[in-house]
């Protein structure tokens, strides 16, 4: 019985949301075929999100982003083939681990595959249940967003800058900081590089793998 309850309880933590059409994959490497609902689903464009604490069940955890990318981004470094590998801890037990693979890179978008894998330890006196896979889902994000909303209220702060270091490669970012939440902006990737959340990791960038 714990081992049919377990991926129900992950389901029920993971901000109620229901599991996305197909239903998630157990890990099967990397040989694992896609379902066919991945292999006929089309591109969904990547909004700034709604402000959340929780994760999305197929990736992409984070809060809403603070700041559109800077006018100067450009897909640079992007190239087809890599793989940005993110970690994501949207609260004690959970873990989420993202996996963009870049498929198409053009001067307005990005196109990439995700994949993610939940993971939820023993807490609260809630079992732990296996790893639960979701993807790979194919994404585009719209490196035009003048007309995409930010959130509202005051804009973000600009608390200085920082170079992070990944896997051989630097990232100078401009950090911003708004109502609990810092986020590493930089012009070489279009979403965040690391955010953090009330004080304490959220979600960050931990590997970039070459073509």
């Amino acid at each position: 019985m714990r081992r049919f309850l377990a991926p129900i309880l992950l389901s029920a933590c993971l901000c109620g949301c229901p599991a996305p059409e197909g239903g998630p994959q157990s890990p099967g490497g990397e040989g694992a075929p896609p379902s066919s609902a991945s292999e006929t689903q089309e591109p969904s464009a990547d909004p700034s999100p709604e402000p959340s604490a929780e994760p999305d069940p197929e990736g992409e955890a984070s809060p809403a982003p603070l700041v559109r990318p800077p006018t100067e981004t450009k897909p640079g470094g992007l190239q087809v083939g890599q793989r940005y590998h993110f970690r994501v801890v949207p609260k004690q037990g959970i873990t989420v681990d993202e996996v963009w693979t870049i498929t198409s890179v053009s001067e307005t978008e990005v196109r990439y595959d995700l994949r993610s894998v939940n993971r939820m330890e023993e807490v609260a006196g809630m079992p732990e249940s296996p790893p639960v896979e979701f993807g790979p889902t194919p994404k585009v994000f719209i490196l035009s967003r003048e007309d995409v909303p930010l959130p509202p209220g005051e804009p973000p702060t600009l608390a200085g800058e920082e170079t992070l270091d990944i896997s051989g490669r630097s990232f100078p970012c401009q950090v911003f900081a708004k109502e609990g939440t810092k986020q590493w902006i930089s012009a070489l990737f279009p979403r965040e590089i690391k955010i953090e959340h009330e004080g304490r990791p959220f979600r960050w960038l931990v590997k970039v793998e070459a073509p």
